[in-house]
């Protein structure tokens, strides 16, 4: 059976006290969170009762941050000049949409039909100076792609190997996702001077790796006994050494009495 529940406001009349007071009470926490008040519990319990909706909701916003985030590296670099043919059709649109071309033709026929032309000529002009600008800019970013590229080309000639560009490619994408880019990263530099840095500081990443590599396997290979430089005498060339040493050395009575050794 569980027991009542004892409510704040019943223990504030009972105690005669006002239920402000009664919250203002202090309730000691564990570890280090020191102190709080009923109050400030209260609120925390509000403001956390659902803290798994919350926590979701966060994953949420942001997964649709990254998703947005790749979505601008996605969106091509336009060029100023087509900026402004742009702007110039949208504003022609708005001068357009702006006109009260009922009330014009009710007052004025004829100068509702020179006004619609007018209109017409100039959209069409405007439409066509933003596609001009278009391909201009297009081909201008072609022009400098092929451009950086010839320049790699000079300072790296063994890029212009497909199979060597891939592995160069792959090797630069190994090296600078550890400091977070993305292939579309690598992919939007133009610049031959900043990948021609990139390539030569994967180069010198994987020389690193494959000299650690063979530092361990030196490391953990068996040690040989190198032979020495002198002839390792033989047990029986030795022996006969010695023998002919005593035999041939010392006083008379030394070699006598080796003999006698010998022959006993």
């Amino acid at each position: 059976m569980e027991p009542d529940k004892i409510f704040l406001n019943d223990f504030a009349s009972d105690a005669e006290v006002e239920i402000a007071d009664v919250y203002q009470l202090s309730v000691k926490m564990p570890n280090e969170l020191g102190d709080m008040t009923i109050t400030e519990l209260k609120d925390f319990v509000t403001e956390n009762h659902d803290i798994q909706g919350r926590q979701q909701e966060i994953q949420e916003r942001a997964t649709e941050l990254e998703e947005r985030e790749n979505v601008l590296r996605d969106v091509p670099k336009i060029s100023n000049e087509v900026i402004q043919a742009r702007a110039k059709v949208l504003a022609i649109q708005d001068q357009y949409n702006a006109t009260n071309w009922e009330q014009l033709r009710a007052n004025n026929v004829a100068e509702w039909s020179a006004r619609q032309q007018e209109f017409q000529m100039a959209f069409e002009t405007a439409k066509q100076q933003e596609q001009q600008a278009s391909q201009s800019a297009e081909q201008q970013q072609q022009q400098a792609i092929r451009f950086a590229q010839e320049r790699l080309f000079e300072k790296v000639p063994e890029l212009k190997d497909e199979e060597v560009r891939q592995q160069a490619a792959a090797r630069v994408q190994k090296l600078t996702s550890r400091y977070g880019f993305t292939a579309r990263d690598i992919a939007a530099i133009d610049n031959p001077n900043l990948m021609h840095m990139l390539i030569d500081l994967s180069n010198l990443d994987v020389a690193k790796e494959q000299a650690k590599v063979k530092l361990e396997n030196k490391k953990n290979a068996p040690k040989t006994r190198k032979p020495t430089s002198k002839p390792i005498i033989s047990t029986r060339k030795a022996s006969l050494k010695k023998l002919h040493e005593r035999a041939t050395g010392g006083t008379k009575q030394q070699k006598d009495a080796f003999l006698d050794a010998l022959l006993t």
